[in-house]
């Protein structure tokens, strides 16, 4: 793996980035030979999606489900990274690899340290979609879906979980002290980074080194210029949560016909959905090796 870090040349805006900045376009890289019906090929392309992935329970099928959405349903040129655990199925020809053991039991922990070795990545475009491998692309999906800032409402140190409480109040304490606006971007969707604004929140932002703070609504604060469209499960077009292992299939169903994204907590990963997510996405994906993706194994 080459390693550069991007020099920082943007500061955290006082009070939220401006409306009059200039967005800046992603990195886009050469786009490689297409396949027959004139898409580019598999898993080679423009900009970055980086995945981070530490073993759980599921042996690693949500990844490699995660993985067929992503090549099934992602409508721009694109190139897998996967950070973390490796999986014995993983083709690391058709997809980048970073090897890193789980760094820590807290999520945010983790999440952040991923973030850093993508900064570090040549490989990774200087702009990169983030996300995890517990979220499904459901429909076609575009550049326009994930880089649209979205929030789920203010945000508030509410969580049972100590760990969670404790991030989350530091996180507000940061926000206030930059007068920085209170919005909780936790949606837990995919979503899109810049590595130099990556950089200069690292410098200028101490406490988000050890990844104790929550990122994205750091990020997002800081940087949106755009009021967030606010998500609510039951009649938004983004995203699906599934938080129960026996949710109603009907329901379901009719929710999912709706929606963008599909995410699953802990407890929503159940026999069920991964019976639904394998009927979705059947066969294998060019991330899998070919004997795989040859045979159909892994389903």
């Amino acid at each position: 793996m080459s390693e550069r870090k991007p020099k920082s040349k943007e500061t955290i805006p006082a009070g939220g980035a401006s409306r009059d900045e200039e967005r800046v376009e992603p990195a886009r890289a050469t786009v490689p030979d297409a396949t027959p019906d004139g898409r580019p090929e598999p898993g080679f392309g423009a900009i970055s999606v980086v995945i981070p992935h530490f073993r759980g329970k599921d042996g690693g099928e949500s990844l490699r489900l995660a993985l067929r959405s992503w090549e099934r349903n992602f409508k721009e040129p694109h190139a897998i990274v996967v950070i973390g655990e490796r999986e014995e199925w993983i083709d690391e020809e058709r997809v980048t690899f970073i090897g890193m053991e789980r760094p820590s039991d807290n999520p945010n922990v983790c999440l952040m340290e991923a973030m850093k070795a993508a900064i570090a990545a040549g490989e990774v475009t200087d702009a990169f979609v983030f996300a995890t491998d517990d979220v499904y692309l459901v429909a076609p999906v575009g550049m326009a879906h994930i880089d649209l800032p979205k929030s789920v409402g203010r945000l508030t140190a509410s969580s049972t979980d100590a760990s969670v409480r404790a991030d989350t109040e530091r996180t507000l304490t940061l926000l206030r002290e930059r007068g920085l606006p209170l919005v909780s971007y936790e949606t837990g969707l995919p979503a899109l980074y810049r590595k130099e604004r990556l950089v200069t929140l690292l410098e200028e932002v101490p406490e988000a080194c050890d990844g104790r703070l929550l990122l994205a609504s750091f990020y997002m604060g800081a940087w949106n210029i755009s009021r967030p469209y606010p998500l609510d499960w039951r009649s938004d077009p983004f995203l699906l949560p599934v938080v129960t292992a026996t949710p109603d299939p009907t329901r379901f169903d009719e929710l999912l016909g709706k929606k963008l994204f599909l995410r699953h907590s802990a407890d929503g990963y159940s026999p069920f959905l991964a019976g639904r997510l394998r009927e979705m996405f059947p066969e294998a994906s060019a991330c899998e090796k070919a004997r795989e993706r040859e045979t159909g194994n892994g389903t």
